[in-house]
C-alpha cells in the first residue's frame, strides 16, 4: 500500500490533536519480516525484554532507540522466539521514543516495500513535533524525516 507524505502526515497529525489516541497507542517497538525479527529499543530495552516476541509498544519517552535485527527462531509450542541475544545493532539513526507505526487495519507494523514507518519525537514530552522516517531492515532512513 502506497502513503503519500500528505496522507502520512494528516494521520500523524490527528495524533497530535483531540482524536483521543496518543503517540504510544499508534506505536509497536518489534516486527518480523524476511524470517527475522526486528526492533527499536535501547541497549538497556532490549536487555530487559523478553524472549518471546510479543507486538507492544516500548514505553520511555526519554528513549534514544535504534533498529536492532536478528534471526528469530520457533518454539514447540509455536512461538516466535526473538533470537534477542544475537541481534545486532544497525547503524541507523538514534529515535527519540521511537516504533514502527501501526497499521489500523492490522494492528501491526506497516510494511512499505520492504521497509518501515518509525514515529519518533523531537524533543522529550508531549511538546514538540513528532517525526516519520521511512526505514530499511539494514537501518537505512530513505529520504528525509518528516516532522509533524
Amino acid at each position: 500500500m502506497h502513503y503519500s507524505h500528505e496522507e502520512i502526515r494528516r494521520r500523524v497529525k490527528a495524533l497530535q490533536g483531540t482524536s483521543g489516541i496518543s503517540f504510544n497507542q499508534v506505536k509497536l517497538n518489534a516486527d518480523t519480516a524476511d524470517g527475522k525479527w526486528f526492533g527499536i529499543f535501547t541497549p538497556e530495552e532490549i536487555q530487559k525484554l523478553p524472549t518471546r516476541f510479543d507486538y507492544q509498544p516500548a514505553h520511555n519517552e526519554i528513549a534514544r532507540r535504534q533498529l536492532y535485527r536478528s534471526k528469530y527462531s520457533i518454539d514447540q509450542n509455536g512461538e516466535i522466539l526473538s533470537g534477542k541475544e544475537n541481534a545486532d545493532v544497525s547503524k541507523s539513526f538514534y529515535f527519540l521514543d521511537g516504533g514502527f507505526l501501526m497499521g489500523e487495519e492490522t494492528g501491526k507494523p506497516l510494511h512499505i516495500n520492504g521497509s518501515w514507518l518509525v514515529l519518533s519525537k523531537d524533543v522529550i514530552g508531549n511538546d514538540g513535533n513528532i517525526q516519520v522516517n521511512r526505514v530499511s531492515q539494514d537501518g537505512a532512513t530513505a529520504g528525509s524525516s518528516i516532522r509533524i
